[in-house]
C-alpha cells in the first residue's frame, strides 16, 4: 500500500473524509488541497513534519489550485 492510500485510509477510518479514493487522489494533485489536508492532519497530531515534507510524501503532481 502506498503512502497516499495510507493517509486516505486513516482519514476514512477516523471519519474525517467521505470521498472515494479516486476523487481524493485527483484532488491531491493540487497544492491548495494538499495544504488543506496537511493542516488537518497536523492539527490532529497525525503528521509532525513540515508542509514541504508532506507535499514530497503525499503530493504526486502539483497544480496551483483545484476547481
Amino acid at each position: 500500500m502506498g503512502r497516499l492510500e495510507k493517509i486516505y485510509g486513516t482519514l476514512i477510518d477516523t471519519g474525517n473524509l467521505t470521498l472515494d479514493f479516486d476523487t481524493f487522489k485527483n484532488k491531491m494533485q493540487y497544492a491548495d488541497y494538499q495544504e488543506k489536508i496537511f493542516k488537518f492532519v497536523e492539527e490532529k497530531g497525525l503528521y509532525s513534519k513540515s508542509l514541504e515534507s508532506f507535499k514530497e510524501q503525499y503530493g504526486h503532481k502539483q497544480k496551483l489550485s483545484h476547481v
